[in-house]
């Protein structure tokens, strides 16, 4: 089971750690993103917007000419009778004209272009703050994936080296459980030697009688109990790498 656990666990660590390779690049990424969204959709607004410029300056300009040839029109059907007049007072009087017809329409188009000059920028200043905010969203929420990610490959790796320890001390447990098996049989052969009164031979060769038995008997006995010990002990670090 500890061996099964701790491929299992590899593999998705090792999942992990191969989308971890896109950490550094992730918020870099998702700015680049931001910044091609933005320059593009900026990029075909400007082209709109310019398009719908250029129709109102061609349409001003055009009333702009129509009513100059409005205003000339009206002069020239009112004193086209008249000789053209040598006398500059005549001439002031005709500029006075022109400039009292035409000076509240040029005001008037400067205010205007002025008001639609302050309103690009005003549109322009709260679409690139608009961007920046999203900008900003989307870095955050990158930024948090990341964070998310790093710490889902942290726990992959605890858990990696979690179950290694755990398949070390499983096989220690192994160990130990062979070791009480060897002695108990040492014990059972040495119990009936003892009980049939013949020379037990000890599984290192040695012959053993009388006290010399009774003695290898009880040293059977501490190793016995000293590998029980290890065994619970082995089972405690188990129980604590295990708690969540």
């Amino acid at each position: 089971m500890g061996h099964f656990g701790g491929g299992f666990t590899s593999n998705v660590a090792i999942c992990s750690l191969h989308r971890g390779g896109q950490l550094t690049e992730g918020g870099w990424q998702v700015n680049r993103v931001v910044l091609k969204e933005f320059f593009d959709n900026n990029s075909t607004q400007d082209k709109q917007l310019m398009k719908k410029e250029m129709k109102q300056l061609y349409l001003l300009s055009a009333a702009f000419v129509i009513f100059i040839l409005l205003i000339v029109g009206v002069y020239i059907f009112n004193f086209n009778s008249l000789p053209i007049s040598k006398n500059s007072s005549d001439w002031g009087a005709l500029g006075d004209y022109f400039g009292g017809m035409l000076n509240p329409i040029i005001s008037a188009l400067t205010l205007i272009f002025v008001g639609k000059t302050y309103i690009t920028q005003k549109t322009e200043l709260e679409r690139l703050s608009h961007a920046a905010t999203e900008a900003d969203k989307r870095s955050e929420r990158a930024t948090t994936a990341q964070t998310e990610m790093a710490k889902s490959y942290l726990d992959q790796i605890k858990a990696v080296d979690r179950n290694a320890k755990i398949t070390t001390i499983t096989s220690k447990i192994n160990f130990s459980l062979q070791l009480v098996g060897i002695y108990q049989e040492e014990m059972t052969r040495l119990v009936n030697a003892s009980n049939n009164h013949k020379t037990f031979h000890a599984m290192d060769g040695k012959p053993y009688m009388g006290e010399r038995m009774l003695d290898y008997k009880e040293n059977l006995g501490t190793l016995i109990i000293n590998e029980q010990s290890k065994i619970n002990n082995f089972i405690k670090e188990v129980d604590e790498l295990t708690k969540f």
